[in-house]
């Protein structure tokens, strides 16, 4: 558990700063919840 909310810190910060450098936020927002979707069902799947 401890390792997944890290993975996810980490990607949301990245996200973060690619947000500040993309133009359009709201692709990027979908993005983010994509990612975090796939971190998680690869989670599932590993453990």
């Amino acid at each position: 558990m401890y390792l997944k909310e890290v993975l996810i810190c980490r990607l949301i910060s990245v996200t973060d700063n690619k947000i500040k450098h993309e133009k359009t936020q709201k692709h990027t927002k979908y993005k983010l919840l994509y990612s975090v979707h796939s971190y998680e069902t690869l989670f599932k799947l590993n453990h």
